[in-house]
Order: C-alpha cells, then structure tokens, then sequence
C-alpha cells in the first residue's frame, strides 16, 4: 500500500513537472551522423565552424578530431573529404565522408583565437607500453601536425586569449 502510494505520487509529480517542457519541445539539428561518441563541440571563433571528437565512421571507440562548416540553416557541409588516420608513425590520407583530421583524439580541444589552427592531446602508447597523452596543434589551411609535447601526459589544451600560449 505505502510503495503503490509512493509510485503515484511520483508518477503524478513527474507528469506534472514535464507539461512545460512537452508544450515547448524544440527540435534539434543532427550535426553527426554514423557515431555514438561524440565530444566537446567547438565552435570556431567566427561561427562558423565546429570542431569535434566522435569515432564517426568507426564500430569502436576510436576517435578522430572532424571540422565541419555550418551554414545559416545550421546544416552541416563537411569541410573536405581528406581523412588523415595515423598507422604508426606514418600518416596515411585516405578520402572519407567527413573531415577527419586526426586519429585517436581524447579530450578538450581548443580552437586558436584566428581561427587557423586547433590544439587537441592524442593518446599515444610507449614502446614500454605505457599511455601517454601528448599535445598536438594542426594547422587548417595546410593539415600540417605540430606535436607540442612528447610523453607529457599532457590533456585538455586551451589556448590563452591572444593565442601567444597554450595551457
């Protein structure tokens, strides 16, 4: 009797508290399709960009760092078809649907106050087999990946306001 109560009062207190947000539903826009990790969304400084990590295109976790270029409609216009996917120490350029600049991307990533570069840390195994995390920035007009720190265990860079600095 009491835990029949209980579950009435809840269901009662819940219809309730959800008539507000069910008379104002706002519909969003898909920005990822293909992926079930998606990551610390960033715009980039003009708005018109978003830089993400997602394992897009993957059945497992493994992630890559997308750039996507939003219009007016926010509909998503993949920013090229260039895939660069790490195999080692060599860097394989392979086409793909979206853009994926950089291959088993983890945490925050930051864009540079200009726009032109974004710097993100990269999980990397040791040949002693242990798991660093070091930080890269790449720059957006040419893809060239600049690795800022080695074995560091170095995580969630931003850049300072006027780019001068990352921290």
């Amino acid at each position: 009797l009491i835990y029949g109560d209980w579950v009435a009062a809840l269901k009662s207190g819940y219809s309730e508290g959800i008539d507000d947000i069910l008379d104002n539903i706002l519909a969003g826009v898909e920005l990822v399709d293909g992926a079930y990790n998606n990551f610390h969304p960033e715009l980039s400084p003009d708005g018109v960009r978003v830089a993400y990590i997602s394992n897009k295109g993957s059945t497992e976790s493994l992630t890559g760092l997308y750039v996507d270029i939003l219009d007016s409609t926010n509909v998503v216009t993949h920013m090229s078809d260039l895939l660069i996917e790490f195999s080692g120490s060599s860097v394989a350029y392979t086409c793909s649907f979206g853009h994926r600049i950089q291959s088993s991307v983890s945490g925050a990533i930051d864009w540079r106050p200009d726009g032109d570069a974004i710097v993100f840390s990269r999980k990397l195994q040791t040949q002693e087999g242990y798991l660093y995390s070091d930080l890269f920035e790449i720059e957006l007009k040419s893809l060239k990946v600049n690795r800022l720190t080695e074995e560091q265990r170095a995580f969630d860079p931003a850049y300072s306001r006027d780019g001068s600095a990352i921290v």
